[in-house]
């Protein structure tokens, strides 16, 4: 199976991450740009065709993408997905705290491109 990734920019801090499955539109994430280091994803979606291991490696993929770019990605997501948390969980996220919109509550993860030096 082929993994791709494609990026393209909305304007000049909106950009958008679609991944591939052997040629096959599986998904995306979309964020914003916070300087030139940190990437604030804002809304990601999988295609529900690809559940399962596909659409964690998809994820995965696309998330790949995005650190090539950015040191820092960050994501917050509703204390009740649990599926979507585990999946971002699986790419490398970790769990920094919980933020309070209104009435919601969201998980924050981040994200931090590794020292490859040591």
């Amino acid at each position: 199976m082929k993994y791709t990734v494609r990026k393209k920019s909305d304007n000049l801090q909106t950009f958008s991450y679609y991944g591939y499955i052997d040629g096959e539109y599986a998904g995306f994430v979309s964020g914003l740009a916070k300087g030139s280091h940190v990437f604030d994803i804002q809304k990601s979606y999988l295609v529900d065709k690809f559940r399962g291991t596909k659409t964690v490696r998809a994820f995965r993929e696309i998330i790949n993408a995005v650190q090539a770019d950015y040191d820092v990605i960050r994501s917050r997501i509703d204390n009740k997905d649990n599926a979507e948390i585990k999946i971002v969980l699986s790419a490398g996220f970790h769990i920094i705290g919980t933020v309070s919109y209104k009435d919601e509550i969201a998980v924050e993860l981040l994200k931090i491109k590794e020292d490859v030096d040591g």
